[in-house]
């Protein structure tokens, strides 16, 4: 594990934001999806978890539709589950930065495997450039998995 010492608090919203970025960009090219993320923020309700928790399947059926983004509706319906469960996470510990914070301890594998576990089309690629990009420690060699 790295001795980087970890990121700055985020809100819920940025780091549900930070998920689905990564999660749109897995199997998939940045250009497309960096051309069509201000859609996303708008479609998204700029990644409030609550908001996007509550999204009814008729307007999933909608963005499915919706050429100004991505229309994979595995990874859209992945984000309202996400959103839900970064809800749960922020219940229990009080903000995401927080369940991050009890994590800390761990090494960056069983950091990763939580992680992984509680959010739906997260693996190894997806969860180290997600902790990576919001300034959280991940191995300066990538592990197993990630390209």
């Amino acid at each position: 594990m790295t001795k980087q010492s970890p990121g700055h608090r985020l809100s819920d919203a940025q780091y549900l934001e930070h998920l689905t970025r990564k999660l749109f960009v897995s199997g998939f090219a940045w250009a497309p999806v960096n051309k069509k993320w201000p859609r996303f923020r708008e479609v998204f309700y700029d990644f409030d978890p609550e908001t996007v928790a509550d999204m009814p399947e008729p307007l999933l059926d909608e963005l499915a539709r919706d050429a100004g983004i991505i229309r994979n509706r595995v990874k859209i319906r992945a984000t309202v589950k996400n959103a839900g469960e970064m809800l749960l996470i922020s219940e229990r510990h009080g903000s995401f930065w927080a369940y991050l914070r009890s994590l800390d301890g761990l090494e960056y594998e069983a950091r990763a495997k939580r992680i992984v576990r509680r959010f739906a089309c997260v693996g190894p690629n997806t969860v180290y450039y997600f902790l990576h990009d919001c300034g959280e420690p991940v191995p300066s060699v990538k592990p197993d998995g990630v390209g």
